[in-house]
């Protein structure tokens, strides 16, 4: 009749710690091996966001740069073929069209004048 405990033998018992030792070494090394592999995927991935970013914000200071260009230039043609007495009816035709932006910026600009003028 067999035993029904079985025994082991104690020689077996280092062999055993030292396989799941090696098991969990090589768990804990394919971990940390993917990790950096995450991490540099991340790095690389903000990298080209940040060089995509980048690239967008120059396109729109160039575009910024153009629209302001064309409108300054726009302005001092119209300066160059008006008279001021059609610049006049001109200001006040957009005064009357638009009351409340005309008075906030009236208000604007004097007081800009006004602390540009001041002593202190």
């Amino acid at each position: 009749m067999a035993d029904p405990i079985r025994r082991q033998n104690p020689m077996d018992e280092p062999k055993k710690e030292s396989g799941v030792i090696s098991a969990v070494q090589d768990k804990a090394r394919d971990f940390v091996s993917g990790t950096g592999d995450f991490v540099t995927q991340a790095k690389d991935k903000a990298q080209q966001w940040a060089s995509t970013a980048a690239d967008k914000a120059g396109e729109v200071v160039g575009d910024a740069t153009s629209a302001v260009t064309d409108r300054v230039s726009a302005a001092a043609s119209y300066v160059r073929e008006h008279d001021w007495d059609e610049i006049g009816k001109d200001v006040t035709g957009l005064i009357r069209r638009y009351p409340l932006p005309s008075i906030l910026i009236g208000l604007a600009a004097g007081f800009l004048l006004a602390r540009a003028t001041s002593r202190d």
